[in-house]
C-alpha cells in the first residue's frame, strides 16, 4: 500500500524528515529575510 501511495505522488516518493527540516532551516535562516505572507505547502506534492 505504501509503495502505491508513493508512486501516486508526482516525485514518486515521500519527502524525508531531513528534507522537511531543510525547509524549516531555510525559513529560519537569514537567507529568507524577505519572505513574508507566503504559505509553503508540504503535502507530498499532492496539491499540484
Amino acid at each position: 500500500m505504501e509503495k502505491l501511495a508513493q508512486e501516486s505522488t508526482p516525485l514518486g516518493r515521500f519527502a524525508s524528515a531531513e528534507e522537511f527540516a531543510g525547509q524549516i532551516g531555510f525559513l529560519l535562516s537569514d537567507t529568507a529575510w524577505n519572505i513574508s505572507g507566503t504559505v509553503f505547502v508540504s503535502d507530498r506534492e499532492c496539491s499540484l
